[in-house]
């Protein structure tokens, strides 16, 4: 995870939000004596990656029960709030940081979930990634208990079948794959 950020401490740049509110600005700070000691404040991770000459703030949503990732999906936006449903409908653009950043990845995206479940047990996650541009290196944003992100699902729908997590737009085989994966996490086969 980013380092937490005290007053007081040294950094370069904070990416600072509320402590417990989703989808409300953010900013950026870069002098102490503009840290707000009352949000939750972190080094800042430099996800801005270019598609075709333009900068995108990147994360990863990775679906996992446990420490089994089934499904990595890339999540893009301008602003540095990152959200599904402000993600470009682009199929080349996902596919492009899909390749770029998931497949040469899976180890650190499934070593992240296994930190996850070592910490809290097993359960049904949405974790959400951080690929930092300059180290390479992948920084676990948050963590939410969630079955299903119905609405990746129906914001990309108009190009599921060009994206590279097709699986995905099926509910019921969805379903079916995390309900085994849950099985096998509790290890309650016979």
């Amino acid at each position: 995870m980013p380092r937490l950020i005290e007053a007081g401490d040294s950094f370069d740049t904070v990416f600072s939000n509320e402590v417990s509110n989703a989808h409300v600005p953010v900013q950026l700070v870069r002098d102490n004596k503009d840290l707000d000691s009352t949000r939750y404040n972190t080094d800042y991770v430099n996800c801005r990656h270019e598609y075709k000459g333009k900068p995108w703030h990147i994360s990863i949503r990775a679906m996992a029960v446990g420490e089994q990732v089934l499904f990595s999906w890339i999540r893009a936006g301008e602003g540095l709030n990152v959200r599904t449903r402000g993600t470009p409908v682009d199929a080349e653009m996902l596919t492009h940081f899909h390749d770029l950043l998931i497949k040469p990845n899976v180890d650190q995206i499934r070593d992240i979930a296994k930190s996850v479940k070592n910490a809290v047990g097993v359960g049904l996650y949405a974790h959400d990634i951080l690929p930092c541009v300059q180290t390479g290196q992948f920084f676990l944003c948050e963590t939410n208990f969630k079955f299903y992100e119905g609405m990746y699902r129906f914001h990309m729908q108009s190009i599921a079948k060009d994206l590279p997590t097709p699986a995905y737009f099926n509910g019921r085989a969805a379903g079916r794959r995390i309900a085994r994966a849950l099985v096998r996490e509790l290890d309650l086969q016979t």
